[in-house]
């Protein structure tokens, strides 16, 4: 029975972990393997250390007993038990040996094992727990404590000693019964308490939290869910989660779980909300069920909205004052130079060296507005094979009229073959902004370096260095943000964001190496491309052949701006063309029908108020299907790309003189 008792308790703690019944199972696995022993004992001839064995376990086995009294009430068993207990175990075994009585040798084990079980039975009793098993539990203890304390003396008494050791047994599975109704009652208030906890935070929770069948039908929601959808309580038991979703989306996955699900649910009113729901497989019953819980974010979605326009509106201040603060400086250039060309012309000095920054001074006003278009279109043109080498030679005519004469340019190409897939000026807006990224961190000067190299048989590198302040560790992973700069309030923060974005269009990456007083070093990793096939000689001319002065042919100029009409007007007529001009779509057809046989060629802007120009040449080719048009525009191309422009009708603004003269030519000569 004591070792069906110790099963029983070993059982229970391996399904509930209760460390006490760990200890009252070894204590009777140790009293049933006693009276095991102490029958085969019986049958044989006595031996000195059978007699020790029996006493040693007898007082093991209530040292269990008391430690998992002790642990069962949460409290420890005092350490001194142990001291006396070492001492008699140690007598029990030696005992024996010396020959002394039966009383002497088994008297100080069962009198302590006694004493210790009256002691346990004591500190359970006191403890004035409800139910009936620490009751049962205490007095069995004390019953079974009196019968080891009266053992010694009854055991040589011959026909008692068959009573006493059933009195034992009885005593012993008594106090077993007693200790597992204890742990019954003990876990049956732990699992009541366990529900009323679970029930009060399903009921108080702030999130909705739902049991729902394989087929999404409600089978218990909690208030909070009846509350952030507005129904009454009992209602959405009818309700399927497919009825509340205004965006479908899974509910669990093949697991039964998914976490962190985004979905728009319908209240009651018809008013839609953003919640997350998080749900796991469970049992009920004999079915599968799904357990979720829902959590309503929209107003925290709408603080998130807002917080995000905020940014974006911070984002636009900085940029409205780095633009600003960059197109002032270009202005002050440009009016200084056109100031100082009049000034020249009156002197009947030469004005070329004042033209030239007039010239650079409006190339890097157009480099800033394409830095802005650039983030609004997905691409420019079309992509072809390139050479490093020229593009960095076409950079550095350039860099050397740019850079002033503190910083010290030094270019060098080792890679004199290396092509890589990129648009026309691609590269070389690479090379420009992160050279003017380098001066701009050398104030008083310094070396900048550009070089390319091969990283290996399928990347060239390009690499450009600087001896200036370096960049701030804390802000490294910043530098190539839209908007983010370095210079306070002085920079769009354009630059260096562009060069990523055209760098990842040509499929490369950049990487760079910076500290505070050792400069800045940006290596870009380009992949390499095959070189084109050489074209025939005559294909080149028009770059280097004299521009032939076109005579005679006649042009209708259609643009709102009157700077840039007048400006245009004035190219064209120096070119030999007999310019007629039209503010708007409407003044343009009122020319087209008074003279349009005349006309050879429309220029004319895209986008204007009252007729767009595409508007306007759809009803020109309606009169006249043999009409020659170009079309022209400064905003982005992804806005004209519906207007099938992006071919050989199409220049986009800013141009020079000669992009618009050539475009001219060849349309006309179509």
């Amino acid at each position: 029975m004591c070792n069906l008792i110790g099963c029983v308790l070993l059982y229970l703690r391996g399904r509930q972990g209760s460390e006490y019944l760990t200890y009252w199972a070894i204590s009777f696995f140790i009293v049933g393997f006693q009276h095991a022993f102490a029958i085969v004992v019986s049958l044989q001839s006595p031996h000195l250390i059978y007699g020790g064995l029996l006493n040693l376990t007898t007082l093991v086995a209530g040292g269990f007993v008391l430690v998992g009294t002790y642990s069962f009430l949460n409290r420890r068993a005092p350490k001194i038990w142990f001291l006396p207990a070492t001492i008699i175990a140690v007598w029990t075994i030696a005992s024996p040996f010396w020959g002394v009585s039966f009383l002497a040798a088994t008297a100080p084990a069962f009198w302590f094992r006694g004493t210790t079980d009256m002691f346990a039975g004591i500190i359970m009793l006191r403890q004035r727990r409800e139910g009936a098993g620490p009751k049962i539990a205490g007095l069995a203890l004390l019953l079974w404590g009196f019968h080891q304390l009266n053992y010694p003396v009854l055991r040589p008494v011959e026909w008692f000693a068959p009573w006493g050791f059933a009195l034992g047994m009885v005593l012993g599975f008594t106090v077993g019964v007693g200790l597992l109704m204890a742990h019954y009652e003990i876990a049956r208030r732990e699992l009541a308490a366990s529900e009323d906890e679970f029930r009060s935070l399903f009921e108080n929770s702030v999130d909705g939290i739902f049991l729902a069948d394989e087929n999404g039908k409600f089978l218990k929601v909690n208030p909070a869910l009846e509350r952030i959808l507005g129904y009454d309580s009992g209602v959405m038991l009818g309700l399927t989660v497919q009825d509340l979703e205004a965006t479908h989306g899974p509910l669990a996955d093949d697991t039964g779980t998914s976490e962190d699900v985004d979905q728009i649910w319908k209240r009651t009113d018809g008013r839609q909300i953003h919640v997350i729901i998080r749900t796991r497989s469970t049992q009920s019953g004999n079915t599968t069920a799904v357990m979720g819980s829902v959590r309503d974010v929209t107003h925290t979605q709408m603080l998130q909205e807002q917080l995000n326009l905020e940014r974006r509106m911070d984002a636009l201040g900085r940029l409205a004052g780095g633009i600003a603060h960059d197109f002032n400086n270009i202005l002050t250039a440009v009016l200084g130079s056109v100031d100082l060309v009049e000034l020249e012309i009156e002197a009947k000095q030469s004005p070329t060296a004042t033209l030239e920054v007039l010239r650079m001074s409006t190339l890097k006003a157009a480099e800033l507005s394409s830095q802005l278009l650039a983030f609004t279109r997905q691409r420019s043109g079309d992509s072809g094979p390139i050479r490093l080498g020229d593009a960095l030679d076409n950079t550095e005519a350039m860099l050397h009229r740019l850079l002033p004469d503190t910083v010290s340019l030094q270019v060098k190409d080792n890679t004199p073959m290396a092509y890589c897939s990129a648009e026309p000026g691609q590269l070389e807006r690479v090379i420009l902004n992160l050279a003017v990224n380098a001066q701009d961190a050398m104030p008083r000067g310094g070396v900048l370096e550009i070089e390319t190299s091969m990283a290996d048989p399928s990347t060239v590198l390009l690499t450009v260095r600087d001896s200036g302040v370096g960049i701030d560790a804390q802000i490294l992973h910043q530098i190539f943000e839209p908007f983010f700069s370095t210079k306070g309030g002085d920079g769009t923060g354009l630059g260096l964001a562009n060069v990523f974005m055209l760098v990842e269009s040509m499929g490369g990456a950049i990487e760079v190496d910076s500290a505070i007083g050792r400069g800045s070093t940006f290596t870009v990793k380009l992949p390499l491309s095959a070189s084109p096939a050489l074209a025939p000689a005559d294909a080149t001319k028009s770059e280097t052949k004299d521009r032939k002065t076109l005579q005679g042919p006649r042009l209708l100029l259609v643009e709102d701006r009157e700077l840039v009409r007048n400006s245009i007007q004035a190219i064209l007529q120096h070119a030999g063309y007999q310019v007629t001009t039209a503010v708007n779509g409407e003044e343009a057809l009122k020319v087209m029908a008074r003279s349009g046989h005349e006309i050879d060629v429309v220029l004319t802007d895209v986008l204007m108020p009252i007729m767009s120009g595409p508007a306007l040449i759809d009803q020109l080719l309606v009169l006249r299907p043999d009409l020659n048009f170009l079309m022209m525009s400064g905003h982005p191309e992804d806005e004209l790309e519906h207007f099938g422009l992006l071919d050989r009708h199409f220049l986009a603004k800013p141009f020079s003189a000669s992009a618009l003269l050539d475009k001219l030519e060849k349309v006309i000569g179509t």
